[in-house]
């Protein structure tokens, strides 16, 4: 029987099938500076953009979730959902404790992941359950990570305010039961933004508000992307306007505060590979 897949299927096998093909780019640049691959980014959204997909099919976001995790596995932070590969949710400490099991039993292990992994994490806030984008959390040490993703390709003006208070609403149910955690707020949106100035203004705005006081996001960042719809070969992340974009709300500042505070609230014998990647380039002491 054929195994079943989910709605990131595509997205994720294109992402494989490139990683396969190419070098990647360190995470982490010389003097401790952050280097992301857009370029895998760019590949997985070829498939919504290439359907013709709207962005409210929520491939788009599937895309822009799948990269996002990737990136911060790619730090060294182990068991960030969701995977490339199904199950996208699982706890790492299963992983771990399946990778054990050795190749006489992979059938075994495998059909262990098909069982107890999901597609979307739901996780328990303050008032309500909410399902998490991007994550890191274990039955051992609870949530570390918690990203809320959201994008746009049009109708600024009249969906912007929506976008802000759900994000807002967010983060107060989720911070208040988990204060230590790393909260982050990303924004992707087409450039075509920039065209319309009081959108654009207020979209920095807004960020900047999520971000001000200690009660909201610990990192925020909106990125501006490039593509037109039903041409895959459209896609450029990020866009030529993203010099537009203040610093602190870049990407490279979004990984590198968000990757800061997991390893800062943390023990020092957790997450090793991520804090020797670190220490290796020379970033900032935590």
């Amino acid at each position: 029987m054929a195994k079943k897949t989910d709605k990131m299927h595509e997205m994720g096998m294109r992402m494989s099938d490139w990683l396969s093909r190419n070098d990647l780019v360190p995470f982490w640049g010389d003097g401790g500076t952050v280097q992301l691959d857009y370029r895998l980014l760019s590949e997985a959204l070829r498939v919504p953009v290439g359907a013709g997909d709207s962005v409210q099919t929520g491939r788009f976001a599937s895309s822009l979730d799948l990269w996002v995790a990737w990136e911060f596995r790619h730090a060294g932070f182990d068991g960030v959902w969701p995977r490339i590969n199904e199950p996208r949710v699982i706890d790492p400490e299963v992983v771990r404790a399946l990778s054990t099991i050795g190749k006489v039993q992979e059938e075994l292990a495998n059909s262990v992941l098909d069982r107890i992994g999901t597609v979307d994490a739901n996780v328990m806030g303050s008032v309500y359950t909410k399902q998490i984008d991007v994550g890191m959390s274990s039955w051992l040490h609870g949530p570390e990570l918690l990203v809320s993703t959201k994008t746009m390709s049009g109708s600024f003006g009249k969906n912007l305010a929506n976008r802000f208070e759900e994000a807002y609403g967010d983060v107060k149910n989720l911070r208040a039961r988990y204060p230590r955690a790393a909260h982050g707020f990303l924004f992707m949106v087409n450039s075509s933004i920039v065209e319309e100035r009081s959108a654009f203004a207020k979209a920095v705005h807004m960020l900047h508000l999520l971000s001000q006081s200690g009660d909201v996001y610990d990192a925020v960042c909106l990125l501006l992307a490039d593509w037109t719809d039903g041409d895959a070969s459209s896609v450029c992340v990020p866009s030529d306007y993203q010099r537009l974009v203040p610093t602190e709300l870049s990407a490279e500042n979004f990984f590198m505060s968000l990757s800061t505070i997991v390893l800062r609230e943390s023990s020092l014998d957790m997450h090793g590979p991520a804090r020797s990647l670190r220490e290796n380039a020379g970033a900032i002491d935590i």
